[in-house]
């Protein structure tokens, strides 16, 4: 992915404590092409407090058919916005080692602070050669499992809106928008096995506890 600062284009920075930072405002066309070009590709939002984004990340990831794996805090599991790629039974789902390898992705965009999951976490390093991308909205990089691939400094609502304007053009057509959708139904598949396997299991019991 190129690196494009407000004029000409710009070399990555690539520091000793991270991956390459993009500093400029011209990360809609370029980002959008990335996202268009993987077939597999993932959402994952950690903690963020911003009234705005659960909407926006929603309209981001129709228009890629992007999986979303949201955070209780990150406010895009539950609202009015459209929930229909968002995944809210992963920590179950990510517990079972053969689907966490077998969900392999070729994308993640990550928003927001670090997810509370562990499986989670464990499936972000388990699939560590996929290019993950931290947009960072100003609290700087903030990444402990050094796994991103790159930072992008933008305000996340912004980058969102900005990406899903910029994908006229992008996507690409035929086979490829098919095999988005069997990645994405498959995810919605096994979160929905997974939902009901936990739901049933709190049914079965007696009396409930703390745990």
């Amino acid at each position: 992915m190129p690196w494009v600062s407000a004029g000409a284009a710009a070399s990555p920075d690539h520091g000793e404590d991270g991956p390459p930072q993009r500093p400029g405002p011209r990360y809609d066309l370029t980002t959008a092409r990335s996202l268009a070009e993987a077939e597999r590709g993932l959402i994952v939002c950690g903690p963020y407090d911003d009234p705005a984004f659960p909407e926006a990340v929603g309209l981001l990831a129709a228009a890629f058919g992007y999986p979303v794996l949201a955070d209780p805090l990150s406010q895009a599991r539950c609202g009015p916005h459209d929930r229909t790629l968002v995944i809210d039974a992963y920590d179950p789902l990510l517990r079972v080692g053969e689907v966490a390898e077998m969900l392999a992705p070729e994308m993640i965009l990550r928003f927001g602070g670090t997810p509370a999951s562990k499986p989670l976490m464990q499936y972000l390093e388990t699939h560590r050669r996929a290019q993950q991308v931290i947009v960072d909205g100003g609290g700087g990089w903030a990444d402990p499992t050094r796994l991103a691939s790159e930072v992008i400094h933008a305000d996340p609502v912004v980058l969102c809106q900005a990406v899903t304007s910029a994908t006229v053009g992008t996507r690409t057509a035929g086979e490829s928008s098919a095999v988005r959708s069997a990645w994405a139904g498959r995810w919605l598949h096994l979160a929905s096995g997974a939902r009901q396997g936990v739901q049933q299991r709190l049914a079965d019991l007696e009396e409930p506890f703390e745990g």
